[in-house]
């Protein structure tokens, strides 16, 4: 089901639904004002992380540390391309996250 075509409601509402979803159907994920991050309490993360890059998430955190199979040289492609970054300490870290949305 296509859902920028599912109608909400009939009348003024349809309309209004159908034009904003429109307009966010031009917009990519990334431009969306989402701050993702990933901690690694467990193996899940692995596939969440795999996905995300996979649908082309970009600036994604990951900690409290970086997962032992990531080495240097997959981090630095990683971060070359998805902008993928280690968390640092809160404050800067939700700095970061409020000052993208």
């Amino acid at each position: 089901m296509n859902v920028f075509k599912t109608p909400i409601k009939q009348g003024k509402k349809q309309c209004f639904a159908n034009n904003a979803n429109k307009q966010q159907a031009d917009r990519g994920v990334n431009d969306i004002p989402l701050s993702m991050i990933l901690s690694w309490y467990e193996q899940k993360a692995v596939a969440v992380l795999l996905t995300l890059l996979h649908l082309g998430i970009k600036n994604i955190r990951l900690g409290p540390t970086l997962p032992a199979f990531i080495s240097p040289n997959v981090f630095k492609l990683l971060s070359e391309h998805y902008n993928l970054q280690a968390i640092t300490t809160p404050d800067a870290d939700l700095a970061a996250c409020l000052s993208r949305s």
